[in-house]
């Protein structure tokens, strides 16, 4: 009776904790919540006014005020200046400084470290920027710092800030209000059947507008930029193999996107191109910019762009710099480095010398550069970087390449809502103000045989190419990347979910590729055929934890993330020594197993009803066999 008692006793305390622990946990929410939707107001272009009148209601400042007037004092001497581009060595300078001016808040013995003290110093430094715009300061860089900072305070992690209510660049306004097309039956229809504001760019570049315009991806863009290079706080590793990576992933998926559509490969911005006129046709118009959310700010490109020869020859000089590096061995983070003012000076020498106004060119900034065609020839370019440096880096050993003793692949599939496996659909949807690329949830099935019985962690990488080009080994785009400790059965079997995936933001992490764009647009009226390819391997260390959280480690990585050592890309960006590796790819090598599917993308337009009804081949379902 006694220990019955004593139990008794024990859940009440331990039922009390619990629901204290639940009311705090629920008013640090709440805070969190209020000074999100404070600081969203504050950013608002809508509040320029009232941060210009101030917020004093008497002539003594308090002390918050002074520090943000002592913050003033130095951000107004910063180099970066307002229209500098994001792209160079003096916007992450800048930028670092306004990240340590705004963690040191953390450790001031002089005010509370509170989520009121800190809006309200940030409030009072805002006013101070819009009462002296005589000095130029750069707002934008200010305010993604801060950005930046609150994303990585203890206490506001989980708060979400939507950069698209505070930057009006980054939002797409392309759904003219039709309401007789969406209530009629509109399945199978093409995008350019879609009822949207008139394309800023030409046949056939148009065709791909629901890519390159779609404001999520600007949105990664941007937060990828403002994350992966400051140095200051929670500095990011590998910061070049991950814009290298990053941006190859941007341009196979443009690639992809082109071959869909019936428009071939990316013709590169070499020094050959650039010596030329080249197409940089991208207009802003009322027309299609109705919000003017682009035109306050940016200019539309010249038709052609005819680069002068001095400004030619320092990207050649900067390119010169990358070859140099190449030759001398550097290692991938010192060539990254020492190619990163060929990358910048490129972005900033096309967004000035290509555009039509007097406004800033769209080229020069990572929020808006991605909807210009001529980002991608000049990506290409850069990706062009990469692989010269990974051609000249020993491939990977049979060694290093075969799974885990023991461990076999015996199957992998895709599952959708469709009824059949392997077959997916893409289809259309209308936000309160785009028409956009998403895609039908959907589902890895894996088994694999552990003769071992291991109960050891190993790492999955499951790869997404185009069937047509799986012979040429290029334009792989990695879905997922994560750990997964054995059970010790004989038989494994895991199901991974889509919007699990390393790559997409989840939550508040929208330093994450876009998760309505993590499929390619499958065909219109035909499906387009693809491989999903698997490897399993050992981790490199048993604290690896890539894909255990909610953080999109593969285009970010993550300072709270274990990181598998291998490179980015692994095992399909270099070559092979000793294993052929079209025929593993092709399940011909039984210490693999069938680790790669044929599967079926069909883009069903806008509001498709049940999957039975899509015109899928046959082909999705077998096995790519040995």
């Amino acid at each position: 009776m006694f220990c019955l008692n004593m139990l008794n006793v024990f859940l009440s305390v331990l039922l009390l904790v619990l629901l204290h622990s639940a009311i705090i946990s629920a008013q640090e929410d709440e805070k969190a919540n209020v000074f999100a939707q404070r600081i969203t107001k504050m950013l608002s272009p809508r509040n320029k006014a009232l941060l210009k009148r101030g917020f004093r209601s008497d002539t003594i400042m308090n002390k918050e005020e002074k520090i943000a007037e002592s913050m003033w004092n130095i951000i107004k001497e910063l180099p970066c200046k307002q229209g500098y581009s994001d792209f160079g060595k003096i916007y992450k300078e800048s930028f670092d400084v306004v990240v340590a001016l705004f963690t040191g808040l953390e450790t001031s013995k002089e005010i509370s470290n509170s989520l009121e003290t800190f809006s309200n110093i940030f409030q009072y430094l805002l006013s101070f920027i819009e009462k002296n715009e005589q000095e130029k300061v750069n707002e934008s860089l200010v305010v993604s710092a801060v950005l930046r900072v609150i994303s990585e305070r203890n206490d506001t992690r989980n708060v979400h800030i939507d950069p698209s209510k505070i930057f009006p660049q980054l939002n797409t306004y392309n759904a003219l209000n039709s309401p007789v097309f969406r209530q009629a039956s509109t399945e199978n229809v093409p995008w350019e059947a879609l009822p949207t504001t008139p394309s800023r760019v030409q046949e056939p570049e148009s065709r791909l507008d629901y890519f390159r315009e779609d404001e999520s991806l600007h949105m990664f863009h941007r937060n990828w930029h403002s994350i992966n290079f400051a140095s200051f706080s929670s500095p990011r590793r590998r910061p070049f193999e991950h814009f290298y990576y990053l941006h190859r992933l941007f341009v196979y998926r443009y690639i992809t996107e082109r071959d869909t559509v019936g428009i071939p490969e990316i013709t590169p911005l070499d020094a050959n191109a650039r010596r030329g006129s080249f197409s940089t046709f991208y207009s802003i118009t009322p027309i299609n910019d109705p919000q003017r959310v682009l035109s306050n700010r940016y200019s539309s490109n010249v038709d052609f762009c005819r680069l002068p020869p001095q400004v030619y020859s320092r990207i050649d000089s900067a390119e010169s710099e990358c070859f140099r590096s190449l030759n001398r061995g550097d290692g991938l983070e010192a060539y990254g480095s020492n190619c990163d003012f060929y990358h910048n000076v490129g972005h900033n020498s096309i967004g000035d010398q290509c555009k039509s106004g007097n406004q800033l060119g769209l080229m020069g900034f990572s929020d808006v550069s991605a909807r210009d065609p001529i980002f991608y020839r000049w990506h290409t370019e850069i990706d062009i970087k990469y692989d010269l440096y990974l051609r000249r880096q020993r491939g990977y050993t049979s060694r290093e390449l075969f799974p885990p003793r023991g461990i076999y692949v015996i199957d992998v599939y895709l599952r959708s809502r469709c009824r059949d496996v392997n077959k997916v659909e893409t289809f259309w949807e209308l936000t309160d103000s785009q028409y956009r690329l998403n895609h039908m949830d959907f589902r890895f099935e894996i088994r694999f045989w552990n003769a071992l019985r291991l109960r050891n962690k190993v790492i999955l990488r499951i790869f997404l190419v185009k069937e047509k080009f799986v012979n040429i080994h290029r334009h792989y785009f990695e879905l997922d990347r994560f750990t997964y400790r054995l059970t010790g059965n004989r038989l494994e079997s895991l199901t991974r979910f889509s919007n699990q995936s390393s790559i997409i933001w989840r939550n508040n992490a929208q330093c994450g590729w876009p998760p309505n764009l993590l499929l390619p647009k499958g065909g219109q009226f035909t499906p387009e055929s693809y491989r999903i390819i698997v490897f399993i391997n050992d981790v490199s260390n048993q604290a690896v934890n890539e894909g255990e959280s909610d953080e999109p480690t593969i285009p970010c990585g993550s300072p709270n993330v274990f990181m598998d050592s291998r490179p980015f890309g692994w095992p399909v960006d270099k070559d092979w020594i000793g294993l052929n590796k079209m025929n593993v790819i092709n399940n011909r090598y039984r210490v693999f197993g069938r680790i790669s599917q044929r599967i079926e993308i069909m883009n069903r337009g806008f509001n498709p009803s049940i999957c039975d009804d899509a015109r899928f081949t046959r082909e999705g379902l077998s096995m790519v066999m040995p």
